[in-house]
């Protein structure tokens, strides 16, 4: 009989921390992030010229639980139809972890940002330009705070017509990311 229910409190233990496990948020309120991703987007509207080649900084910090608030700071590569421009910039990003399904989680982001371009971006616009990125992704918790991400995004940038509405071209496109992730 002891041997049962040792067993039985053994087997209780083990669900109870397994459901423990499953019920705590990957990014709990209070946590920080730093993370590094790349992107590629290439331009849909109005024309297929422009694709961007991206590499981003950040750090973040969660709010609430599942839900962070980060900085950014973008390294842009833009091909053009005639001359190519590198840019810089500085983003802010709100993302919310909406779902998570063991070392899964799906989020959405949305990012609004500033750039500061080598060149006319898009050409017949200014150097300077805003951006607005959003999009749903996913992140795989590698080992204790680390995770790997990944997702897509609408990508729009454009002067917001400061220089008037003839310099004013703007760049649509999807874009593809990827990156890692460390919390503390």
């Amino acid at each position: 009989m002891r041997r049962v229910c040792s067993i039985v409190a053994a087997v209780t233990c083990a669900c109870s921390a397994f459901a423990h496990a499953e019920d705590r948020p990957l990014f709990p309120q209070g946590t920080w992030d730093v993370e590094a991703f790349g992107g590629y987007a290439s331009e849909v509207y109005p024309n297929d010229h422009q694709k961007i080649t991206t590499a981003t900084l950040g750090v973040g910090y969660y709010l609430k639980d599942n839900f962070a608030i980060s900085l950014q700071v973008p390294g842009y590569y833009v091909q053009q139809a005639e001359d190519h421009a590198d840019a810089i910039g500085f983003n802010l990003s709100l993302r919310y972890h909406f779902y998570q399904a063991g070392r899964f989680t799906f989020f959405a982001d949305i990012i609004g940002g500033l750039s500061q371009a080598s060149r006319e971006v898009p050409p017949g616009g200014t150097h300077f330009n805003f951006t607005l990125q959003f999009g749903p992704g996913v992140t795989y918790e590698l080992v204790d705070h680390v995770h790997l991400y990944g997702g897509a995004r609408l990508f729009h940038l454009s002067n917001a017509a400061i220089e008037g509405i003839d310099r004013n071209p703007d760049l649509n496109a999807i874009q593809g990311y990827a990156g890692v992730m460390f919390t503390f």
